[in-house]
């Protein structure tokens, strides 16, 4: 009743493994995490359209940041330097 596999196919997974094993150690991380991470990226990651979706949410909404004299501090301090009145 149980599965029965080919040479090529144990060979194959084993050759996977050793792969799996040097990328975790080049990376320093174990081969479970380098699975989680590819788990991640193909599978739970939004798809293209999700994506596009939320950027145009994000995007169709107004929002009040408050007058240019209050922003302009604030946006120096981040930048490094005071915007001019123009921008």
């Amino acid at each position: 009743m149980g599965y029965e596999h080919t040479f090529e196919e144990r060979s194959g997974c084993i050759r996977e493994q050793a792969a799996l094993r040097r990328e975790a150690a080049r990376r320093g991380v174990s081969v479970g995490e380098l699975v989680r991470e590819a788990v991640r990226r193909a599978y739970l990651r939004p798809s293209e359209e999700e994506r596009r979706a939320a950027i145009q949410r994000i995007l169709s909404r107004e929002v009040d940041v408050g007058a240019w004299e209050e922003v302009k501090p604030l946006i120096g301090r981040y930048v490094g330097r005071e915007p001019d009145a123009e921008g």
